[in-house]
């Protein structure tokens, strides 16, 4: 009915209807393919959102959050290809947002493909595609994009840790953990709750729970995140004979 009003309106052009058409139809994509969907959440993904930035026609950026939020692949890759046909493929908002999409949604050779394709100055850049492959693996590849980003010039945050420390829990990669831990005191996130967590389970699992517990210890706030990952890296078969007295 809008689509049919709109063309009666002696003002439209063949231009505007076209949009409006592939407007009405991405938002009925969106919804049809997203109604039934659930996801799940940890303490970083659930802080870590999309901030959206310029308004364009047609609100991309917003329709790519409600991607986003509802993992909708769909309709995401049909807008891609809208704004490929528009001449705004390469936006660097937009093309962020696309690459954090086929990141959640672990499409990670379409997010790496993407991101090889813009520029690289946006650490939230970085840290969406560092996580798609820390959570999906190849783990690896999370932590040669972290050595990356470093030598591009950027200072990872209190969500690049994290991330790229799961990728060495996964990996058992201890030597590279360590590094990275030097890397978390330099920039003065040691103390950050969720790095924190991160180092405590990375050397958990890496069968260094003495080192799990320096870094409990040094951490003077410590809500039930921090807990919950001291005790159990403390719960480690190796380290059962000891759980007891840390309760205690």
């Amino acid at each position: 009915m809008l689509l049919q009003t709109t063309i009666r309106n002696k003002g439209a052009s063949l231009s505007q209807i076209i949009q409006l058409s592939t407007v009405i139809d991405l938002k009925t994509s969106l919804h049809s393919s997203s109604a039934d969907q659930t996801q799940s959440h940890s303490p970083a993904s659930t802080i870590y959102t999309v901030h959206s930035t310029n308004q364009l026609p047609f609100d991309y950026a917003s329709f790519l959050n409600s991607c986003i939020a509802r993992r909708a692949i769909e309709p995401g890759r049909q807008l891609h290809a809208h704004l490929c046909i528009k001449g705004l493929g390469s936006d660097t908002k937009l093309a962020t947002k696309l690459v954090h999409l086929y990141s959640t949604c672990n499409y990670l050779s379409n997010a790496h493909l993407l991101f090889d394709r813009i520029p690289k100055s946006n650490l939230f850049l970085w840290n969406v595609l560092i996580r798609g492959y820390a959570w999906n693996g190849p783990f690896d590849v999370a932590i040669s994009l972290y050595y990356q980003m470093v030598d591009f010039g950027l200072v990872p945050d209190n969500f690049t840790f994290p991330f790229v420390l799961k990728a060495c829990s996964a990996l058992s990669a201890v030597d590279v953990g360590r590094n990275i831990h030097d890397h978390v005191k330099r920039t003065g996130w040691e103390t950050d709750i969720f790095v924190g967590a991160a180092l405590i389970d990375m050397y958990a699992k890496c069968g260094c729970v003495g080192s799990s517990r320096q870094v409990f210890d040094k951490i003077e706030v410590r809500d039930i995140v921090m807990w919950n990952s001291m005790l159990a890296a403390s719960s480690q078969k190796w380290a059962s004979g000891g759980m007891l007295g840390f309760v205690r």
